[in-house]
């Protein structure tokens, strides 16, 4: 052990024959750069460092060096011992050694906006061995956020912020810190679209409404950034003049709608189960074009040659069936035309029943001749 001589002083030790000269040392703390040596008898017993200012000794008691507050810093404070003496830091009743809440988490607004602050806690200090750390206060940071309905349904959990369904209102979300808080979206937010099909939803009095193909809305998140996409489709296009006990299935079997490369939809009606005699009037949302369309056994046809008898009069006519055209994008409904005279025949027995001409050919009876029947005709007759 090296011993250091500080600060000696004399004194005397009162034999009357003898005087005898002796040396003694006062305790004490010096600088030691950055820290301090304490010196007991002329010896170093230990070295702290990190205290705000000289120590004294009267902090001493028992081997046990007691810090207040005043001599603490935010710097770790360590003592080193140095001889066989076991000396030991201790913490006066003054440090606080535990955090507190100083001010509640809590939102405030600014116009649009809400503001959030984080909790506040207070600095304190830890002892373990003879090191004494300092921890600084926590919280108080902020956040702001804005294009959200209410601060209901958001929830704060350390530096994530949750952005529930019922905070949304169709609209951009942005979230603006210097203190690391980050966004993210409830489960119950839609991230993506859902499609779904065109078709006929109902049919009612003789009305049939489809609707087009839909992709719902939904919300994406990017860089405490949340962008709103609006649904798409869902348009509505409405069938009337059906007949009025057309059911939604009949509807479905009848009409065929598929929607075209260029967004616009065809619309075909493909048998008459659901027609009324009238003709069908299609309407569409702003936005929607269509294209028009009848299957060819719905369009009208001329029908084979058949006879009209009156009295002893016959005349063969080829009449036009009624049916449906588009014009102009319209559903057209024609009503059966009478065909124009290909043959006549008078003078026949009375009622008298006429068989169909065949390639053009009628071949008569003599039954039905009378006595005096004349011919008008187109065809060949026999």
């Amino acid at each position: 052990m090296t011993k250091i001589e500080k600060d000696k002083y004399s004194y005397t030790l009162g034999a009357a024959d003898a005087e005898v000269s002796t040396t003694a040392y006062e305790a004490e703390f010096t600088a030691n750069g950055t820290a301090w040596d304490y010196y007991e008898n002329g010896y170093l017993q230990f070295t702290v460092d990190g205290l705000a200012k000289a120590p004294t000794v009267d902090m001493l008691s028992d081997s046990v060096l007691t810090v207040t507050k005043n001599y603490l810093t935010t710097d770790d404070i360590t003592l080193t011992n140095t001889t066989g003496k076991s000396y030991t830091l201790a913490l006066s009743s003054d440090v606080p050694t535990s955090s507190t809440t100083t001010s509640m988490a809590g939102w405030t607004t600014s116009g649009n906006s809400y503001i959030y602050k984080a909790a506040t806690n207070s600095e304190y200090y830890t002892l373990s061995g003879n090191k004494i750390t300092y921890t600084g206060a926590t919280g108080g940071e902020q956040f702001i956020i804005s294009g959200i309905k209410s601060t209901d349904a958001v929830n704060v959990n350390n530096k994530t912020v949750t952005i529930a369904k019922d905070a949304l209102q169709g609209s951009e979300v942005t979230l603006t810190s210097n203190a690391g808080y980050k966004l993210t979206l409830n489960k119950n937010v839609s991230t993506s679209g859902v499609k779904t099909a065109g078709s006929f939803t109902k049919s009612k009095n003789g009305i049939a409404t489809y609707k087009t193909t839909a992709v719902s809305d939904y919300y994406t998140l990017k860089s405490n950034k949340i962008t709103y996409k609006a649904a798409t489709g869902g348009a509505e296009i409405k069938i009337s003049n059906l007949k009025s006990n057309a059911t939604l299935k009949a509807v479905k079997s009848a009409v065929s709608v598929v929607e075209q490369k260029n967004g616009t939809y065809k619309i075909t009606f493909n048998n008459s189960n659901i027609l009324d005699a009238k003709s069908p009037t299609v309407t569409a949302d702003k936005g929607i074009g269509y294209k028009l369309a009848v299957a060819s056994d719905l369009k009208p046809a001329k029908l084979a040659p058949d006879w009209k008898v009156s009295g002893t009069k016959a005349t063969l006519k080829a009449d036009t069936s009624a049916g449906y055209t588009v014009k102009n994008n319209a559903i057209v409904y024609s009503k059966q035309k009478t065909g124009t005279a290909q043959m006549v025949l008078n003078g026949l027995i009375k009622n008298a029943t006429l068989p169909a001409p065949v390639n053009k050919t009628v071949n008569l009876k003599a039954s039905v001749l009378g006595s005096n029947t004349s011919l008008k005709s187109k065809n060949r007759c026999s």
